[in-house]
């Protein structure tokens, strides 16, 4: 290799000239805080400049021509050759660094790359004393040692050949643009020492295209602004996360307390049902006495399911996304045959085995199975209920969701494996106080055959026995000579629409005047309807606000408060286009909103008939 001051460098300096203009945009970059890869890239950058003023100052020192101490020339030829593979090494790191990659492989690929940049160190360092890598001529020619190939184009290559074997192992856990960006800065270094190679060093190469690999990597993925979007991103990625792991917390957590909640109230409701129940045809007490005391304990009845309906919606509010607009009043689904009494639906020949932790809970549920003459058996937990199933066969099995030693799917999934299982084929139903979103989707799809939700009533162990129950173990004792069936326009729990206690109380809290006014009410309903319906179309705001101002009080007067509510804004709207025919925002709320506030007059119609008093 023969350099003179004449030798091509141009490439070398204008490389140098863009790596400075590169170093500049850093230093007014006030992104303090960046990835690790990005630092080693500012590292990269920063070397890859040092390394073009150093072979340009080799190229010149060591020229011929320039006659400067052999110590002098040895020494920047030496700095030369260690900042072109200290540049490969730190591409290596970068890469490293990109690929965020760490285990054992990593740790021991990262160690002896270190001591193969040690090994190039202490070589470049003996050949000042020894000439065993390269030397000077008494010319001033340099001349190339044994040594001189590993030092100045081996160490180099495979710290680049290193950084793609690394880059293949790992691309796919990088991002898109990041990974062809790496890719293309190493076909660049790549490109560059094999024609540094072929031109023998007559014309440099290595670094210019070093250089160049820094310019795509700057431009695509390590400049500010890109910086910054991909912060950006990341933060929105994380917000993403924590805002998720807070919705699974607060679901967590409702689902705690509406379990908390529901066992207690279980027992509440299911003792005030049956203290009705008992003092149906029961007049011991006097009469005065008698009417008050059965009034109280319908009262309590009523404000449990009241407390029920108001934490059902608390619940839904928060955790289901589906009832933000608050307009939803139907279950979804058929509704199946309905009765009133136990004595409807009798089960003597049944055998029914219930499992719940809470001793209240099962004596609650089991006094209303009862109720049919079947046969209870009693489990409280999971344990002792896979030892029942070996010891009898069941009809229905009750089976909570929560208890302390396994939960009621973990009960089951055992149960099938159960060796002695005499009840493989048994319908198993889910009694449960968790009434999150899809709680029910996920019993059926666990393999349940239903689902009661708690607090437990006569109504859902009626229509659980109806339909699962089979059909030579149960006696139907029809009241009038039939069953009513409900269409699904009407399956709708009466306690979602209704607040007896305040109907109850318009009608001095007696239950005879309230069912009159419910009669009448609906009674009324078609024709007060209809004459909404006509004078909306006549544009007759007048009578129309005094319309619905009247289905307001009157819908208040029987307890439909949710009815009530929704005539009372459609009466406020009636007032301004009274005043106003022509207000765009009142009229369009009114056609948006009527049809919706006529069905709910349907629905609570026909829910006055399921109302229990």
């Amino acid at each position: 290799m023969h350099l003179t001051l004449t030798s091509n460098i141009q490439y070398e300096q204008m490389a140098a000239l863009f790596d400075l203009i590169l170093c500049a945009f850093l230093v007014f970059d006030s992104t303090k805080e960046r990835e690790e890869s990005s630092r080693r890239f500012v590292a990269l950058l920063y070397f890859v400049t040092i390394a073009n003023a150093a072979e340009i100052m080799a190229v010149i020192v060591c020229s011929p021509d320039l006659r400067l101490p052999l110590t002098l020339k040895m020494l920047v030829m030496s700095v030369d050759y260690f900042f072109n593979a200290l540049v490969a090494y730190l591409f290596f790191n970068y890469t490293l660094a990109s690929t965020k990659a760490n285990n054992t492989f990593i740790t021991t690929l990262a160690s002896f790359n270190r001591v193969v940049l040690a090994l190039e160190f202490f070589l470049l360092l003996s050949n000042l004393f020894l000439n065993n890598t390269f030397f000077f001529d008494d010319k001033m020619v340099l001349r190339h040692g044994p040594y001189y190939l590993p030092v100045a184009f081996l160490a180099p290559v495979y710290f680049t050949l290193i950084s793609f074997i690394l880059f293949v192992k790992y691309y796919r856990k990088m991002q898109a643009r990041r990974s062809v960006a790496i890719f293309l800065a190493f076909l660049l270094n790549f490109c560059g020492m094999m024609l540094q190679a072929y031109f023998h060093g007559s014309l440099l190469v290595a670094l210019p295209f070093a250089s160049l690999g820094i310019y795509v990597l700057y431009f695509t993925i390590e400049s500010p602004d890109y910086r910054q979007l991909a912060n950006t991103l990341n933060d929105l990625s994380v917000a993403k996360r924590e805002t998720e792991e807070a919705s699974n917390a607060k679901d967590a957590f409702m689902t705690q307390i509406t379990h908390e909640i529901r066992t207690p109230m279980n027992s509440i409701m299911g003792l005030t049902d049956m203290v009705l129940q008992e003092m149906d045809g029961q007049d011991s007490l006097p009469p005065n006495k008698f009417s008050k005391v059965h009034q109280y304990v319908h009262n309590i009845s009523n404000s449990s399911h009241q407390l029920i309906y108001i934490l059902d919606n608390i619940q839904n509010f928060i955790i289901s996304t589906d009832h933000a607009d608050g307009s939803s009043y139907a279950p979804a689904g058929e509704a199946p045959l309905q009765a009133s009494s136990a004595d409807d639906l009798q089960a003597p020949n049944a055998s029914f085995l219930l499992v719940d932790d809470n001793e209240m809970n099962l004596f609650v549920a089991k006094k209303l199975l009862a109720k049919t003459g079947a046969k209870v058996t009693t489990c409280d937990g999971g344990l002792e209920c896979l030892r029942a199933l070996t010891e009898e066969t069941f009809d229905l099995i009750f089976l909570d969701y929560m208890m302390p030693d396994m939960d009621g799917i973990e009960v089951m999934d055992r149960s099938r494996k159960l060796v002695g299982n005499k009840n493989a084929d048994t319908p198993y139903i889910m009694v449960t106080a968790n009434t999150v979103p899809g709680m029910e989707e996920r019993a059926m799809e666990s393999g349940f055959a239903g689902y009661i939700s708690k607090p437990v009533d006569w109504e859902q162990i009626y229509n659980t026995l109806l339909t699962h129950l089979p059909a030579d173990k149960s006696i139907h004792q029809a009241t009038d000579g039939e069953f009513r069936i409900q269409r699904a326009s009407d399956a709708v729990a009466p306690m979602e629409l209704f607040d007896t206690s305040v109907g109850m109380e318009y009608c001095m809290n007696d239950s005879e005047f309230y069912r009159e006014a419910l009669n009448v009410f609906a009674e009324e309903h078609e024709d007060k309807a209809a004459s909404i319906r006509s004078f909306r179309e006549d544009g007759n705001w007048k009578l129309f606000s005094v319309r619905v101002h009247g289905l307001k009080s009157t819908a208040r007067t029987i307890g439909a408060m949710q009815l009530s509510t929704k005539a009372k804004e459609m009466e406020d709207m009636g007032h301004v286009l009274t005043d106003t025919p022509e207000d765009a925002d009142s009229l369009a709320y009114v056609d948006a909103n009527l049809q919706a506030l006529l069905d709910l007059y349907d629905k609570t119609v026909a829910a006055i008939p399921q109302l229990k008093l």
